[in-house]
């Protein structure tokens, strides 16, 4: 009877292990889910962000180029005309030779 009576302990204490590991598991997976759900996210807050970052960048990039494209005619226009003016003063004999 004594061994009858560990055996049912040992079922009843293996049923309960059983138990406990499935609910432990089913806690581990969820909380695995619940991670991975708020790791997803907030990668994609911070994709936005380096998106809206690297749009700013570009706007940011295209201007300052239309700038220096701008001070480059700026500066080459006068200065092909003042060439041009110097070369028809030559032209015309008033470079005194």
């Amino acid at each position: 009877m004594e061994v009858m009576g560990q055996s049912v302990n040992q079922l009843v204490t293996r049923d309960h292990f059983s138990a406990e590991l499935r609910l432990t598991r089913e806690y581990l997976d969820a909380s695995i889910a619940n991670l991975s759900t708020e790791l997803h996210a907030r990668i994609d807050g911070v994709e936005s962000k380096l998106q809206s970052l690297e749009s700013t960048v570009r706007a940011e990039m295209h201007a300052q180029m239309m700038r220096a494209v701008l001070i480059v005619v700026g500066v080459l226009i006068p200065a092909i005309g003042l060439m041009l003016a110097f070369v028809q003063f030559y032209l015309a004999g008033g470079g005194g030779a």
